[in-house]
């Protein structure tokens, strides 16, 4: 699961309220979550119960906005991954489980006015890792990229209402090709009501094809 918190600090009671319902409704329970915008000071820790952080990266400049963060369940065994060279993106990579062949996840977040590129840069490092190791890949967070038109998300209103796609928008699509990656939006409009996507509201996330 990934979400947009947009500040944990004042979110905090209420997602962990959302977890529990989703274990208690679902017979099941979450393992891994990704936070975009978690606007943490380098102090605050993003402390959730039956949770710990495997990796976590704040804004450099600690300006109270942006922020990311992957929670993994205490009884998974996880580990951070290494981004590309000189990385300026606000994302993060964690694999599951042990081994060179263990799931990737990926979590990333880009500011609307920000430059596109080290998200894409970041994105396609990590899904070119995984797809080498052999690797099953999945992906979330929020790029602000509202005029997206993919076939995936169709009914999306969004992708319907005829906005002009930007260059990142663009940029993101080619990547997405280039990758042999697919999204699904997380809109309930877009994924239907069901408990997963009712719950998560992830602006993209994306998977390997079968």
């Amino acid at each position: 699961m990934t979400l947009n918190i947009d500040g944990f600090r004042s979110k905090r009671e209420d997602f962990v309220n959302m977890i529990e319902r989703f274990d208690a409704r679902s017979g099941r329970k979450l393992s891994v979550i990704g936070l975009c915008e978690t606007k943490l000071g380098d102090a605050e820790a993003p402390d959730v119960p039956g949770f710990r952080v495997v990796a976590r990266r704040d804004r450099a400049a600690n300006d109270g906005g942006g922020g990311v963060a992957v929670l993994v369940r205490d009884s998974y065994a996880a580990r951070a991954l290494d981004g590309p060279p000189d990385d300026a993106s606000e994302t993060l990579a964690v694999a599951l489980g042990e081994g060179d062949r263990a799931p990737r996840f990926f979590v990333g977040y880009r500011a609307p006015d920000d430059d596109m590129e080290p998200y894409l840069r970041a994105l396609r490092f990590h899904a070119s890792e995984a797809a080498a190791a052999g690797a099953a890949f999945v992906g979330g967070g929020d790029p602000n990229l509202p005029a997206l038109q993919l076939p995936q998300s169709g009914v999306d209103l969004r992708a319907c209402s005829g906005a002009t796609e930007t260059a990142g928008c663009r940029a993101f699509r080619t990547l997405l090709e280039e990758s042999r990656l697919t999204v699904k939006s997380g809109t309930v409009a877009a994924c239907g009501p069901d408990l997963d996507a009712a719950l998560t509201h992830y602006r993209n996330t994306t998977a390997t094809r079968p």
